[in-house]
């Protein structure tokens, strides 16, 4: 299990749907850069996502899978890559293509009573106002390549982010110090340290 992550601001905050909109494209679903490298291309998994948690507090901005145990280090090597160069290779073109899958999507995702109250229920729980969904759908129109740089320069760097393993340590914590961050701190099963 491979998570990395860091806090970003709480569901109540415009920024938060900001960080949607520039997350979408890195691993906001099966088409995204992380699902399409470590499932489609390596193989190395049967999904990879990212994502935020709603939250009133700092929602912590996650992305992780569940890869085989001899591709660890491989795998932790694409999350930094692709987490890392996310906004250098954010152009017009992804924007264009992001835009057009969050428009689609929009439509159908208030269609049924369900969904309905689920909006509702946001909006109650992080004081949203009345007129959120409409713009969030302004944002994810107008916004620009250097809006989604922005954003992804405050609330995505990888540098910023903590990772954590669940794995064999065994056979993988030698390889996953070549990654070349600070030494691993290593816990039991209940978070104590080894």
């Amino acid at each position: 299990v491979i998570m990395a992550g860091k806090p970003t601001v709480p569901a109540s905050s415009e920024a938060f749907h900001h960080i949607q909109v520039a997350n979408n494209l890195l691993g906001g679903g099966i088409s995204g850069r992380l699902a399409q490298t470590l499932r489609i291309q390596k193989g190395y998994t049967y999904g990879a996502y990212s994502y935020l948690r709603n939250a009133s507090y700092q929602a912590p901005f996650m992305a992780s899978s569940q890869v085989r145990t001899n591709v660890t280090l491989e795998s932790l090597e694409i999350f930094k890559d692709l987490i890392g160069n996310c906004k250098a290779t954010f152009g017009k073109e992804n924007l264009t293509v992001n835009k057009k899958m969050l428009i689609k999507s929009n439509v159908r995702k208030y269609e049924t009573l369900d969904q309905q109250l689920g909006m509702l229920d946001k909006m109650s729980r992080f004081n949203l106002p009345n007129d959120y969904v409409k713009r969030e759908q302004d944002y994810v129109i107008n916004a620009s390549v250097k809006d989604i740089h922005k954003t992804i320069t405050a609330h995505m760097d990888e540098q910023q982010m903590i990772y954590m393993v669940v794995g064999d340590a065994k056979s993988q914590l030698g390889r996953i110090k070549d990654l070349g961050y600070v030494e691993p701190i290593l816990l039991d099963v209940d978070g104590n340290k080894i």
